[in-house]
């Protein structure tokens, strides 16, 4: 029996239907619809910005082993929305979805226990938008609700942090947040 006969008793539309599958099938082994609307994820070249870079150096020098440092830490991880049964389950998701995808800048954890001692955001031109704004007073909110000092330095670029502006101000920061025993 002859293919060429063959197919030409078939129906039209069961051979365009043969038709529209080995189109497809050639186009699934090419691999291209797996490509289509995928995102590919590219390594941001560093951690922290220029400034972020720059302050953490000086803050590491600053604290002088009396506090570990962390950086870019998910609000989250140093506070929850409490209690989930005295809040209700779907208001605790709520207030939790509200800080899950927030981040800090830096925090602070007392080395031999990792307690968290205070977080630190450096504040640069952006956050004086409004969006900014509203964040910002959101953190401070809830950073005073966990009872966690959030501190706010203002961002001077690359060379501007002083190792003796930095210690002063956060030793000032924490003695007010936690007394003489800071």
């Amino acid at each position: 029996m002859d293919i060429v006969h063959t197919l030409s008793d078939l129906p039209p539309w069961v051979f365009f239907a043969l038709l529209v599958f080995v189109a497809c099938a050639a186009i699934l082994a090419r691999g291209l619809p797996w490509n289509i609307g995928r995102v590919h994820y590219v390594r941001e070249p560093t951690l922290f910005s220029a400034t972020e870079w720059a302050f953490l150096r000086a803050l590491d020098q600053a604290v002088d082993g009396r506090y570990r440092v962390f950086g870019k830490v998910r609000v989250a991880d140093v506070m929850n929305p409490g209690n989930r049964t005295k809040v209700g389950n779907k208001r605790w998701w709520s207030e939790f979805t509200k800080i899950s995808s927030k981040h800090v800048d830096f925090v602070l954890v007392d080395p031999r226990t990792c307690e968290i001692v205070a977080a630190i955001e450096v504040d640069d031109r952006s956050h004086q938008r409004g969006d900014r704004a509203t964040r910002d007073a959101f953190l401070d909110r809830a950073f005073q609700d966990a009872g966690i000092p959030l501190i706010r330095y203002p961002a001077k670029g690359r060379g501007g942090y002083k190792v003796h502006e930095i210690r002063p101000a956060l030793d000032a920061a924490l003695k007010l947040a936690y007394g003489e025993y800071a």
